[in-house]
């Protein structure tokens, strides 16, 4: 699997924020610009049915926009960052897809362990 680039945080802006305080879905502005060519490059190499594990899913938009179009695979969402987490999940919510699981706190450690 190719692994998509780690959202820098000030990148990363809560439209709702002045409409709804509470609403913790973060918005990143490139998403809708290069999801679908995300999208284009992960399902020439995603296999016909599995588990993917998305690592640091950030605000959690690729996430849904990919499995809504490969509900052939379950999509399993990670990040070290709270505030991602609760994002994720928010947009997990209002999406309603069933092979999206809830986010994992998960911060990957390199291969020497340190």
């Amino acid at each position: 699997m190719i692994p998509k680039a780690v959202l820098n945080q000030e990148s990363v802006r809560l439209d709702h924020e002045r409409r709804c305080p509470s609403d913790p879905r973060l918005h990143a502005p490139a998403t809708a610009r290069n999801r679908d060519a995300i999208l284009t490059v992960l399902a020439r190499f995603l296999p016909p049915t599995g588990l993917v594990l998305e690592v640091a899913a950030g605000s959690g938009e690729h996430a849904v926009h990919c499995v809504a179009a490969l509900p052939h695979l379950d999509w399993q969402p990670t990040n070290p960052d709270g505030r991602a987490i609760r994002s994720i999940d928010a947009h997990r919510a209002v999406a309603r897809l069933a092979n999206l699981r809830p986010a994992m706190h998960w911060m990957p450690r390199p291969a020497n362990g340190r």
